[in-house]
């Protein structure tokens, strides 16, 4: 299996791999263990078989309720992956009555307001078979963002590097977006292009509130009752 930062697939978009950050100890997260990526059409078969070929065993799905309706996963009818729902935000600005349009602000709404659903997906990760674990929003910059926030947490990885993944997302997700607005595709409902951006300074001010609040991402990760034992598990499978 060959492994890559980035991978470059058809529908779907900003994929890349938590592979390749040193943590504490001096260990390095390992390639193929966990993918991070934005779904906005449903993928191709050639991304599909490039996912398999990857070694996807397990798919995280965490968008809304009425985006799963209105588009399901096709990975919710594969028998070689484990999918699963996890709904932590409902961002349909058109749908939604937990979005105002701010998407700093969303970040702390999800974390405060969804704690059991993000306690069972850390659960989901640490009893997942082996294989890569794929996790998924619509565009993977904000609620995939928040969770390889905190995957990389738990591996050790430094602040500034959880900073820099989340940071690039904008730079992967324009060439959609252009497209999109270019073709006016109906499946691109944002249109506040402020919620395209990946600043440092959002993610920052999102690992600020939970420092004073909890301590650390880890702090967060124990208050909503995920076991040392569940944490060891996902940390074991970055290395």
């Amino acid at each position: 299996m060959s492994v890559a930062k980035r991978l470059s697939l058809e529908n779907i978009i900003n994929c890349r791999d938590l592979g390749g950050y040193p943590c504490a100890g001096g260990a390095v997260t390992q390639f193929g263990r966990f993918l991070r990526c934005g779904m906005p059409k449903t993928p191709t078969q050639d991304d599909i078989v490039k996912l398999m070929r990857y070694g996807v065993s397990t798919v995280i799905d965490l968008r809304g309720d009425y985006e799963c309706e209105n588009m399901p996963s096709v990975f919710k009818y594969l028998d070689s992956v484990d999918y699963h729902h996890v709904r932590i935000f409902e961002v349909n600005a058109a749908v939604s009555e937990e979005y105002s349009g701010k998407i700093g602000s969303a970040y702390i709404y999800s974390i405060e307001n969804h704690k059991s659903e993000y306690a069972r997906m850390l659960k989901i990760i640490a009893d997942a078979k082996a294989g890569c674990v794929l996790f998924n929003c619509y565009f993977g910059k904000d609620r995939t963002g928040i969770t390889a926030a905190i995957l990389m947490s738990i591996a050790g990885a430094a602040l500034e590097d959880i900073v820099a993944d989340y940071q690039v997302s904008h730079t992967y997700i324009m060439p959609f977006v252009e497209r999109a607005r270019a073709t006016h595709d109906e499946s691109m409902w944002e249109t506040n292009d402020e919620n395209f951006k990946s600043n440092a300074e959002t993610m920052a001010a999102f690992l600020n509130f939970v420092n004073k609040k909890y301590g650390s991402l880890m702090g967060y990760v124990k208050s909503i009752g995920v076991s040392d034992e569940t944490i060891e598990k996902i940390r074991k499978r970055f290395f």
